[in-house]
């Protein structure tokens, strides 16, 4: 009873729990209005996180329709109405799109440019091997006499660029050698239109050998050339005039080198022809084969006009004849006698020289009657034998300029000097050939050129250099004359007709 009072009482007086509960409702408005709003973003949010996504696409999709309508229908040259036009008539889109007439453009593949090989030297001795088969590189290499060191190198290097189907038939290799027979660069041809030339390339202390390829045809060519000098020792100047390489002037000099001396005496107005056999790629000078014919005819009139002609005797003859020193004593005359004498003139091998000079006539020294022939040139130029003889070496301090004698048959003495350095491997006694190597010009320490002074004793004897007497070399064999007359004079009408054409060969077949 009195619970139920006191519960009377409060409800009366509105005191107790039950006032709360009016209090919160009159809050809860509010409260809900704030949980819809956050609802709402909420559902906003993940609507545009779903369609963001393929509205990008969209926009993507009308740009690129719009380049499209662009470059198809407005951009001149590239819309459809002007691509029809073109396939229609066969015509290039641009410099990259050909194809046929009457056909739609088509793409062409970028063609890359082989590297392109300067003319060769030329080298005075070259070795052409022919390939079989049957040979291995290794045999190849050592039937050349590489030396041991060089042959592992290279043929490590032509490893990378044999054949699959290895050496055969049609492949050759070809070997070029400096003055110093050092092995200098090889060419490896696979076809007539592939090849390899493979470089020595000096690295420290050791060599190595670099391939370039080359992917033009060779074509071999045989040429009449016709010089003219201009002036007195206008030789070099001349061949150069001519549209050929100063390397020819030192060819033509090596062959007429014991009949006359063509820096020196050559005069204003004489007239050369010669026939040479000149190699390419494609349509680029590559490098001279052999020197076949050569005529020369003085300018000086009368009695005195002198007409001298040598041709090459070709049984196995080097590919590059003419190039080497001494190349003299494998041209002969008309009639088969030899150009060729037991001396020649100037001991000087002029076609490493810039500045051949000579002073004109030998010097009077003293009241002794030591005749000595003075020729003034550049240093390091190679000194070369007058005759086949052997070599004394005379004594000299370390570092110094060195003189040497060689000994020839007869009793002659010939001797050279001031040289800066000897030929590789020239000793005392040795045996050397007309115009070897013996050494090179000393520098002349103060002076623009160098000196060389030859002097020549017979039976102890000075004499004059430019008047030892000579004799020539044996001719052409009997037996065999005939047949080298008959290919002269073929060779001589074609000196002397303007109108040579030139005589292509592809791929070097000639012999």
């Amino acid at each position: 009873m009195m619970r139920s009072r006191r519960q009377s009482i409060r409800l009366s007086l509105g005191i107790g729990g039950r006032s709360r509960p009016k209090a919160r409702s009159a809050r809860s408005p509010q409260l809900f209005g704030a949980v819809g709003m956050r609802s709402e973003r909420r559902s906003g949010q993940k609507l545009w996180q779903k369609l963001r996504a393929p509205l990008q696409i969209l926009g993507a999709l009308a740009v690129l329709l719009v380049i499209n309508l662009y470059v198809l229908y407005y951009r001149h040259g590239t819309s459809l109405p002007a691509l029809l036009k073109q396939a229609e008539t066969g015509r290039a889109l641009s410099a990259r799109l050909s194809g046929p007439v009457g056909t739609p453009p088509q793409p062409s593949r970028p063609m890359r440019k082989p590297k392109v090989l300067p003319p060769l030297p030329d080298y005075p001795r070259v070795v052409e091997q022919p390939l079989h088969a049957s040979d291995t590189l290794s045999e190849v290499l050592t039937k050349v006499a590489v030396p041991q060191r060089q042959k592992l190198e290279l043929e490590s290097t032509l490893q990378g660029v044999l054949d699959p189907g290895g050496l055969g038939p049609g492949q050759s290799l070809t070997f070029f050698y400096d003055h110093e027979d050092r092995l200098q660069a090889v060419d490896y041809r696979l076809t007539e239109s592939l090849a390899y030339h493979l470089e020595r390339v000096q690295t420290g202390s050791a060599d190595r050998f670099v391939p370039v390829k080359q992917t033009q045809p060779l074509v071999l060519s045989t040429q009449r050339i016709e010089i003219k000098l201009e002036a007195k020792s206008d030789l070099v100047a001349a061949v150069q005039r001519a549209g050929e390489a100063p390397a020819l002037a030192a060819r033509l000099y090596e062959v007429l080198a014991c009949e006359f001396n063509l820096y020196s005496d050559a005069q204003a107005g004489d007239r050369l022809r010669l026939l040479v056999e000149k190699q390419h790629l494609g349509e680029r000078f590559y490098r001279y084969g052999r020197l076949l014919a050569v005529e020369y005819v003085s300018a000086t009139g009368g009695a005195r006009t002198r007409r001298l002609r040598a041709f090459l005797r070709t049984d196995s003859s080097p590919p590059n004849a003419g190039a080497a020193p001494g190349a003299g004593q494998l041209y002969f005359g008309d009639s088969g006698d030899s150009i060729s004498r037991n001396f020649c003139k100037a001991p000087i091998l002029w076609s490493r020289s810039s500045r051949p000079m000579q002073s004109s006539h030998p010097i009077l020294q003293g009241d002794r009657g030591r005749y000595l022939l003075d020729y003034q040139t550049e240093a390091a130029v190679p000194v070369v034998a007058i005759g086949a003889g052997k070599v004394k070496l005379v004594p000299g301090r370390a570092g110094k300029p060195q003189t040497v004698i060689v000994s020839h048959p007869g009793g002659v003495e010939s001797s050279y000097g001031p040289l800066g350095r000897l030929a590789r491997g020239l000793v005392d006694g040795q045996s050397v050939r007309q115009r070897q190597i013996l050494g090179y010009v000393a520098t002349a320490p103060g002076h623009e050129l160098s000196h060389l002074r030859l002097q020549v004793r017979v039976g102890g004897r000075a004499v004059d250099p430019s008047r030892l007497k000579s004799s020539r070399e044996p001719g052409v064999p009997d037996g065999e004359r005939a047949a080298f007359i008959a290919q002269s004079n073929e060779w001589a009408e074609k000196l002397a007709r303007s109108d040579e054409p030139v005589i292509a060969i592809r791929g070097g077949e000639s012999r």
